[in-house]
C-alpha cells in the first residue's frame, strides 16, 4: 500500500511539472503568421495575398520590420520574402525592389504584443516575375532571429528588445492563378520628382568614383586567388586560399567545378567570383540612373535599387549622411551593396541577413547564403583588415 501511494504522489508531481511546463511554454511571446487570398477574387489583381502576424503568446516579442510588408518602403515590398514557386516547383524570380538597411538598429525592430494582429494586402504581381496562364503556390515565412547590430547598439538601447524564441514562423501555402493578364511591374516614384541637386551629384560621384577603386582592387584579388598550373599539356586553375575570402564566403569547394570549365557558373564558388565581376562592369557602366529622394521610406534607409534596371539607384536623406568610407556602413558600402543586386551580367543578390556577426555566421555555417548575400560581398569589399597572405 505503501508503495501505491508512493507512486501515486510521484505520478501526480510528475503531472503537476508537465503542467507547469506547459504553462511556461505559453507564458511567453509566440508569433502566429497566416497567408491566404481575398474571400472576393478580383480578377484584375488576381496576385492578392493576405499576410497576417498575431502575437498568440502572453508577451510581447520583437520582429524585424524589414521581414514584413508593413515597413515604409514607398508602397512596395523592401526585399523578396514570399517563397513562390510554378506547377513545376522552381523559384519564381524576384522583380522588385531591395532595401539597403545599412546596420540594424532599434529602430528596425517593431514590439509585438500579446493579441496584437497585423494584416495587410500585398499585391505580390508587383513584385514577381509572373507568367500568363500559370498557377503558383505562395509561402510566406517571417524569420525571427535577427538582432540589432551589437557594433552601433549598446546594451542599454538594446534594453526594450525581447528576443523571440522561435528562429522563424511560416504561413501555409495558397495558389493564385493567372489567366490572361499579368500586372507589370510600376514605379513607385515619380522621375520629375527625384531629381538629384549639384550637392548631392558631386556626393555621389565622389563615392563612386572611391568605390570603383575598391572593386577593382577586390577583382584583382579574386583573379588572384585561382593560380593556373600546366598538366599534361592543359591548364588547371587551382585555388590558393585567403583568410579574407573565407571570413566572408567559407570555405572554397575544391570538389565543384573548376573556373572556366563547362560545369563553372552558378555554383558556390562561381558565385563568389562571378558577382564581383558582374558588380565591377555594373557600377562601371555607362548605363547608370541616379535618383534622390525615397518618399514613402523611413529614416532608416540608406538606398534602394529596381533589380531589373539598368541600373536604376535610388538614394534616400540617410545615404549623404554616412561617411564616404567605413568598413561596415558608409556611402561607399551602401553602392558596392546596391550593385550586386542587379541581375543584369549574373544573377544578382539577395538580403539573407544584415550586419557584420550575421555575415560572418553564414560564411561559418550557411555558405550557400553567404555567397548570395549582399552584405557579405559589401564587408569583403571594403574589408580593410591586414591579413597575413
Amino acid at each position: 500500500m505503501l508503495n501505491r501511494n508512493r507512486t501515486l504522489v510521484a505520478g501526480l508531481c510528475l503531472a503537476a511539472l508537465t503542467l507547469a511546463a506547459q504553462d511556461t511554454a505559453f507564458a511567453e511571446g509566440h508569433i502566429e503568421v497566416r497567408l491566404s487570398t481575398p474571400a472576393v477574387r478580383d480578377a484584375l489583381h488576381p496576385a492578392i495575398v493576405v499576410v497576417r502576424i498575431e502575437n498568440i503568446g502572453d508577451e510581447p516579442v520583437s520582429i524585424m520590420k524589414w521581414d514584413t510588408p508593413f515597413v515604409e518602403s514607398g508602397g512596395r515590398l523592401p526585399r523578396s520574402m514570399f517563397e513562390v514557386t510554378d506547377e513545376a516547383g522552381s523559384e519564381v524570380p524576384y522583380r522588385g525592389t531591395w532595401v539597403n538597411l545599412g546596420r540594424l538598429t532599434m529602430g528596425s525592430f517593431k514590439t509585438i504584443y500579446p493579441g496584437e494582429v497585423l494584416d495587410k494586402n500585398v499585391d505580390l504581381a508587383l513584385e514577381y516575375r509572373f507568367q500568363a496562364n500559370a498557377t503558383y503556390k505562395i509561402k510566406y515565412v517571417l524569420p525571427l532571429d535577427r538582432e540589432p547590430d551589437p557594433d552601433v547598439v549598446s546594451a542599454a538601447e538594446r534594453a526594450p528588445f525581447i528576443q523571440p524564441v522561435q528562429a522563424s514562423a511560416s504561413s501555409g501555402i495558397v495558389s493564385i492563378a493567372f489567366a490572361d493578364f499579368v500586372g507589370s511591374a510600376q514605379k513607385s516614384m515619380a522621375d520629375d520628382e527625384l531629381m538629384c541637386d549639384a550637392q548631392q551629384k558631386d556626393t555621389i560621384a565622389r563615392a563612386r568614383l572611391a568605390m570603383s577603386y575598391r572593386l577593382t582592387a577586390a577583382e584583382s584579388f579574386m583573379r588572384a586567388r585561382y593560380v593556373g598550373t600546366l598538366e599534361d599539356g592543359e591548364v588547371h586553375y587551382i585555388f590558393k586560399p585567403h583568410q579574407r575570402y573565407a571570413r566572408w564566403f567559407g570555405t572554397h569547394d575544391d570538389s565543384e567545378p573548376e573556373i572556366y570549365s563547362d560545369g563553372w557558373g552558378l555554383n558556390n564558388n562561381a558565385r563568389v567570383f562571378e558577382t564581383i565581376a558582374a558588380t565591377v562592369k555594373r557600377a562601371l557602366s555607362a548605363e547608370q540612373n541616379f535618383k534622390c529622394g525615397c518618399p514613402g521610406f523611413g529614416p532608416d534607409t540608406p538606398a534602394h535599387v529596381e533589380t531589373e534596371s539598368k541600373y536604376t539607384t535610388y538614394f534616400c536623406e540617410k545615404f549623404f549622411k554616412l561617411p564616404q568610407f567605413d568598413a561596415f556602413g558608409s556611402q561607399i558600402g551602401t553602392l558596392a551593396h546596391e550593385y550586386t543586386h542587379f541581375d543584369a551580367l549574373y544573377p544578382g543578390t539577395a538580403d539573407y541577413g544584415y550586419g557584420r556577426q550575421l555575415a560572418e555566421k553564414f560564411a561559418r555555417e550557411d555558405r550557400a547564403k553567404a555567397v548570395r548575400n549582399a552584405d557579405n560581398f559589401e564587408f569583403f569589399i571594403t574589408d580593410t583588415t591586414p591579413y597575413e597572405d
